[in-house]
């Protein structure tokens, strides 16, 4: 099962969750989406008892389908109530227990601030998601989106949901693009530079929920890749493999790429977002007491996402720091988002709100209750554009 990159450091702080909770999408134009206000869904008792309600009606699932696991939802319940409470009170200064942190995580799912959508049919789903004020971002702009959703591919040996390395996207004429470290899977750097294929892998371009037609393609040969291995989460590697890909049945036609930003503007300031990829299920904790960091409650986080991981899903969000303001050794190819990612949406496709079709980034890593890492498409054209990758003038 994939892995997301992952940053041995403390959960996400309490201004960052605060901040999610509150920060809604910014007020749509077809120039910019930096005007969203600090505040947009203030966090007051209505909001919480809203919030606790709906948390309650995601959970419902866990209470039917596993034995034992109404003492796990309560915890989880009472976690997020004590904790929106802190949040509400005390803001960025609010100090939350493990339990809280993992109730108002819960809460960040199912209420709407930072849904998770499955693609169905080549179109966002929201059946039974609380949309939030995401679903009018998503009705302004949902024609480009379904443009660019079947770019997007599952990229595996032996491809499946339940075996698979992480995501893709197509980015030019036979071209994908993903992650250094999803590279690393299938494939091995020798002395000398080159790659070698190990395992013939290929990427599935459809990977839907409840679809079991495939649209697959074999990766041949390693175009480019960052030029140092990665071995965790590092911003200050290149977590980035361009690949080859050729059809695994003839006459096979491959969806349009994706158009790269070749703007800074549009990573360099907090601004709507969103990612397409295939989150896997996280690091699973099945005990009593504390999690460690990095790992979920199995029943709930199964519940939250309706126990379907691999398949193709959308989650929307913004940029939390910008380039220049991520610690990335001075490269400025880096910055955080904070929309809801799993293992396996390594290589996923971020793409500005502003016109709902320019990818602005590629994911490389993050995890449950952490930041989300990207690498800046218009920081990396003198790397990538002469290879042939479709990048916007």
């Amino acid at each position: 099962m994939p892995q997301e990159m992952d940053m041995k450091t403390s959960a996400l702080p309490s201004g960052a969750l605060y901040a999610r909770l509150t920060r809604g999408p910014g007020v749509s134009t077809t120039e910019r989406l930096e005007s969203a206000s600090e505040a947009t869904a203030p966090l007051d008792d209505a909001r919480i008892k809203q919030s606790i309600g709906l948390l309650n009606k995601a959970l419902g699932r866990t209470k039917t389908r596993f034995r034992g696991s109404n003492e796990l939802v309560d915890r989880v319940t009472n976690g997020a109530e004590t904790g929106l409470k802190k949040l509400a009170s005390e803001g960025n200064a609010a100090k939350l227990s493990v339990n809280e942190r993992l109730g108002v995580e819960a809460v960040i799912h199912a209420d709407g601030s930072r849904p998770v959508f499955f693609i169905r049919g080549g179109d966002v789903d929201r059946t039974g998601v609380e949309a939030g004020k995401w679903g009018e971002a998503l009705d302004s702009h949902i024609h480009p989106i379904r443009d660019v959703l079947p770019a997007v591919g599952r990229i595996g040996v032996r491809q499946s949901r339940f075996s698979y390395s992480g995501t893709g996207f197509l980015v030019g004429e036979d071209l994908v693009i993903t992650n250094r470290h999803v590279l690393q899977t299938f494939a091995v750097q020798g002395t000398d530079g080159n790659w070698s294929l190990y395992q013939d892998t290929t990427i599935d371009f459809i990977g839907e929920i409840d679809n079991s037609a495939t649209l697959s393609f074999k990766i041949t040969k390693v175009v480019f890749a960052g030029p140092e291995p990665i071995l965790g989460l590092d911003p200050k590697r290149l977590d980035v493999a361009l690949l080859s890909i050729e059809p695994l049945i003839a006459g096979a036609i491959l969806p349009a790429p994706v158009v790269l930003s070749s703007k800074s503007g549009t990573v360099s300031s907090r601004r709507d977002l969103y990612i397409v990829g295939f989150p896997a299920a996280a690091d699973l904790y099945y005990g009593s007491g504390d999690p460690a960091i990095g790992t979920e409650f199995a029943n709930v986080l199964s519940s939250l996402f309706r126990d379907e991981f691999g398949v193709k899903r959308l989650a929307p969000g913004q940029i939390d720091a910008g380039i220049g303001t991520v610690d990335d050794g001075g490269k400025q190819w880096a910055f955080e988002h904070d929309a809801s990612t799993l293992g396996g949406n390594s290589g996923s496709m971020v793409t500005d709100f502003g016109d709902g079709s320019t990818v602005i980034g590629l994911h490389f890593g993050g995890g449950p209750r952490r930041e989300n890492y990207a690498h800046a498409f218009a920081m990396l054209k003198s790397e990538l554009a002469r290879f042939g990758v479709n990048y916007a003038e």
